[in-house]
């Protein structure tokens, strides 16, 4: 339980953003379709934010493993003490030890994307 209560605290930030990210499609989706007294608008709102929230935890997962490096390394400017710019291996070592200190900064973007999913399909049913 204490591991746990750690994780909220020290990701709190990032499961604030994913509840705002949350909330955007669900209020776009209701005021484009103008179904704010319909539960389905609510249910479509919620399965939509549902899946860019899980995409968004696929996505940095997979910058946790270092698939997007090869990007930033030519957006990088920064220079060596001699002046010289360094390798991708280099840079890709150097960027993996700051990545491993977040390992697990995937997991807010998913718990919250499979609540709007659960949410989104309780409502389904219910209807």
């Amino acid at each position: 339980m204490a591991v746990i209560l750690h994780f909220l605290k020290k990701n709190w930030i990032r499961f604030l953003v994913a509840l705002i990210i949350g909330v955007i499609p669900v209020v776009i989706y209701n005021a484009v379709n103008n179904t704010w007294q319909l539960a389905i608008g609510y249910c479509n709102g919620l399965f939509i934010s549902a899946f860019l929230l899980i995409a968004i935890s696929g996505l940095v997962a997979l910058s946790l493993f270092g698939a997007f490096d090869i990007f930033s390394f030519y957006f990088d400017r920064r220079r060596k003490e001699d002046g010289t710019k360094e390798n991708l291996y280099d840079y890709s070592a150097r960027k993996k030890e700051n990545r491993w200190k977040a390992k697990f900064a995937f997991l807010p973007y998913l718990i919250i994307g499979s609540l709007y999913l659960i949410a989104s399909l309780i409502l389904y049913f219910t209807l």
